[in-house]
């Protein structure tokens, strides 16, 4: 592994002790501590302050743990006296005389696994098990993992095709060329980032910390919001892609309709449609990156062709003039709070459509990242790692682990929930209903959820209960939430079962998306056998979430049963994956292989292991919520059961007793 660069925006030396001790006035103490061990390389600073110093409360507000991270410093108090303004001031004495010194030499202690989780720790407020600490030191952006050891052999002369210019897609992109290999994306859409590029409609934005949404080998101490909106999002990825060369990989507008496996020269036939027409191109491997919901999901609703008004989904939003109007949202999912929280000020009136309620947890701090806290990102050493250090662990299995499995003994006694750890997030999410619309109120009844929590995707409130929240938007005059369905709708209407009627000028459907895998693709295999085929009608089933037998060559970045349900973000996901299918490319071309394929052995026996863990989590012990993640038998295909270091830890190499390698050249015709 090797050690990535610092960006700190401005070179060392040109770091003004006044300009830091200005910024460092408002920083968190956790992390000042860490950097001045960073600049000094003296370790007995952590002797003196550790138990002394507070790492502030995180972003990621989906959940309440024991204690809570960051809610207390982590050593033993020891009774000398520090009071913690004295902390606070000469640990900024220490940094602003460090970072005087030229040159620069910074201590990294990356092989001193003892010292980086003792660090660690400090910089999260909790303790780090000492098994993270490669994963940590990985995703915290600290080392890098895209070259290891030495280039694949005979790259040249290998070509990949990947589809889907998402955060996937350009993950694994970077990773090809790292291997020295060639590739080609081919991208349905006329931009890069995927799921991004497509969601535009109000309030559109991530709900999952922008510090830790991002490649753990391309920080951006930029963050302009802690939880960006589409927009910023989309630029970090746009960005991404110029600074890594790979617009001049993609081919826009391209559509991949079917990809047929030749035996004879062991390459894959994939048929594309641009405007230029259809072709046929030719890749030696194929990495699906086409996400997995990517479609969208129209209600069968009776009268639905009938509307004569504005109709849009979200996902294929365009500009809508809701000024005064009568408007319907269909849904009360992610998008439909950002949409609702977005125009409720500006529609002549809004009636919100719920099947069944989320819970909902509080925004409890402004999502604007403070000036002096992006200036510490950019400048000060190693201050932007230890910060997603903490936004990593956060949302990570220390305690998040814990509340998506099931305690049996607890469930005894516990109808709406699976265990302590459980019970308390669901909790916090009734308490801020109960805050906002008083306990036993109408709109108190209506939001709250009679399923327990987890069994549907828990969401967060884009704003505080005021302008710009979901929940406050609810309150107003002009805004009703209708929970009950809908029996049908006409020219100018809406009629609900109980059979009212609301007269309606613009309907927006937030309805979500379909989750499916290669849906519209026709990917035939070895001897003709379709993939389709191999799962039937919606039983999906990848080894390690990225490979099927009987088709070589094909990797999925997000395949059946890879999200981490309980914690981690999209990000670690495809890094994850991406990282072990080109570690199986690696192994084929050094075995001087031409395809890789695993076998139906060791298929099967991940698919038992998997199925064996998942009995014991909260996605399938319940069945009273609705949700996207399970298949009409009631199988969960969308998230793994495991830790997310288990699952890191899987994928860093592939056995090669679970494959089968065809000897042979490598014949290829670039995509």
């Amino acid at each position: 592994m090797i050690c990535t660069s610092v960006d700190r925006g401005v070179a060392p030396s040109d770091i003004g002790p006044d300009d830091l001790r200005k910024h460092l006035s408002v920083a968190d103490t956790a992390r000042m501590l860490v950097c001045a061990v960073h600049l000094t390389g003296d370790l007995t600073l952590l002797d003196r302050y550790e138990a002394h110093v507070t790492a502030s409360g995180g972003a990621g507000q989906f959940f309440v743990v024991e204690g809570g991270a960051g809610d207390h410093p982590v050593g033993d108090p020891e009774p000398d006296g520090l009071a913690e303004n004295q902390v606070r001031a000469e640990l900024t004495d220490i940094l602003c005389e460090a970072v005087a010194q030229t040159p620069l030499n910074l201590y990294t202690p990356f092989d001193d696994k003892t010292t980086f989780i003792r660090l660690g720790s400090v910089a999260s407020g909790a303790k780090i098990d000492s098994a993270y600490s490669q994963f940590l030191l990985e995703q915290a952006g600290f080392l890098n993992d895209l070259v290891q050891d030495e280039p694949a052999k005979a790259t040249s002369d290998v070509h990949i095709a990947i589809i889907g210019a998402g955060m996937g897609g350009l993950d694994a992109a970077v990773r090809a060329t790292a291997l020295g290999l060639d590739y080609t994306i081919l991208e349905k859409a006329a931009g890069v980032g995927g799921v991004w590029q497509t969601h535009r409609y109000p309030g559109s934005g991530v709900d999952t910390p922008s510090v830790a949404y991002s490649m753990s080998y391309e920080l951006n101490p930029d963050w302009g919001r802690e939880f960006p909106l589409s927009d910023e999002y989309r630029s970090y990825l746009e960005d991404f892609a110029a600074k890594h060369n790979i617009l001049e990989h993609v081919r826009f507008g391209t559509t991949v309709s079917a990809m047929v496996w030749n035996p004879d020269d062991a390459t894959w036939e994939l048929t594309v449609s641009s405007p230029g027409g259809d072709r046929v191109v030719r890749a030696n491997v194929v990495i699906s990156s086409a996400g997995t919901l990517n479609e969208a999901s129209i209600p069968n609703i009776e009268g639905l062709d009938s509307f004569q008004g504005d109709m849009v989904h979200t996902t294929h939003w365009r500009p809508l003039d809701v000024a005064g109007k009568r408007v319907a949202v269909i849904g009360t999912g992610a998008a439909s709070i950002q949409t609702v929280a977005s125009i409720a000020s500006e529609v002549g009136s809004l009636t919100v459509f719920q099947r069944q309620p989320h819970y909902l947890m509080p925004n409890k701090a402004s999502d604007i990242v403070p000036d002096s806290e992006i200036w510490l990102r950019q400048n000060l050493p190693f201050y932007l790692q230890w910060t997603r250090l903490k936004s990593v662990w956060e949302l990570s299995d220390a305690d998040l682990y814990e509340m998506s499995y099931v305690d049996r003994e607890w469930m005894k006694t516990h109808d709406m929930s699976f265990s302590a750890a459980n019970e308390r997030s669901r909790q916090a999410s009734l308490d801020y209903i109960n805050e906002c619309f008083g306990k036993r109120s109408e709109l108190a009844r209506k939001v709250t959820p009679d399923y327990p929590f987890m069994t549907k995707r828990p969401l967060r409130d884009p704003g505080t209960f005021g302008p710009g929240g979901f929940y406050y938007a609810l309150t107003l005059p002009h805004v009703e939430l209708v929970a009950e369905g809908i029996d049908s709708i006409g020219p100018n209407f809406i009629r609900t079962t109980s059979g009212e009627k609301i007269e309606i000028d613009t309907i927006i459907l937030c309805t979500g998306m379909v989750l499916h895998w290669m849906k519209h693709i026709d990917v035939v295999g070895v001897d003709g056998v379709k993939l389709v085929d191999v799962w039937g009608e919606d039983d999906p089933r990848a080894y390690l979430g990225g490979t099927v037998p009987g088709f070589p060559n094909f990797f999925m970045n997000n395949g059946p049963n890879t999200a981490g349900g309980h914690g981690g973000t999209h990000t670690l996901q495809a890094e994850t994956v991406n990282h072990y299918s080109f570690e199986c490319i690696r192994f084929m071309l050094e075995k001087g292989a031409r395809s890789i394929e695993v076998t139906q052995e060791a298929f099967d026996d991940y698919q038992a292991r998997l199925d064996e863990a998942m009995k014991d989590k909260v996605w399938v012990a319940d069945d009273r919520a609705h949700n996207f993640w399970r298949n009409s038998k009631g199988r969960v295909i969308l998230q793994q059961p495991w830790r997310l270091l288990d699952m890191w830890r899987m994928c860093r190499r592939p056995k090669p007793a679970d494959f089968v390698l065809a000897p042979g050249p490598v014949l290829v015709e670039s995509a």
